[in-house]
């Protein structure tokens, strides 16, 4: 337990220092993996995108590998200030969007994604995961590429970046 307390406080201390306060962005969430032993791997899947009422299909520039044990798309948006129970996202200006999402794999099967979380201090952060119930261990079948994403929300939402993420929290 004591191990764990050092490695937690050298994690924020690194990261406090080196990110300027702002939180655990890609280099604080790579420090922290090697410090905690947790697993950490992420792929681009976009820069810049308009999300709108059509779907927008959105091909990686490399197919997405399933690593560690849970997988997720990262969408990096300005302005969301929270999420409620329903799945959608709620702006800095009060505004609630709500984004449906899919990942296609490379044997064109689709997995719905729902939206689990948000976090951020100098970026704010939402992530999708797959829905449903599957067995633990990782949220994709390992033997498959995701090759495809699908997107579309409610009302008009600007996102910065889309990352691929995978992780073993433990």
């Amino acid at each position: 337990m004591r191990l764990l307390l050092i490695r937690f406080c050298a994690v924020a201390a690194v990261s406090v220092l080196l990110l300027g306060g702002g939180g655990c962005d890609r280099f604080g969430q790579q420090v922290a993996g090697v410090l905690l032993g947790i697993g950490f791997n992420e792929q681009p899947v976009s820069g810049p995108v308009a999300v709108g009422a059509e779907w927008l299909e959105i091909v990686p520039p490399s197919p997405l590998s399933v690593v560690e044990n849970e997988q997720s798309i990262r969408l990096q948006v300005a302005g969301v200030a929270d999420m409620d129970a329903g799945g959608s996202l709620t702006l800095d200006d009060g505004r609630r969007i709500r984004v449906t999402a899919e990942v296609i794999d490379d044997r064109g099967t689709r997995y719905p994604l729902i939206l689990g979380g948000i976090s951020g201090m100098q970026h704010a952060y939402a992530y999708f995961y797959r829905a449903g119930d599957y067995p633990p261990g990782p949220d994709f079948p390992l033997d498959r590429t995701i090759v495809k994403l699908r997107m579309r929300s409610d009302a008009p939402l600007e996102v910065e970046e889309i990352r691929w993420i995978c992780a073993t929290n433990y």
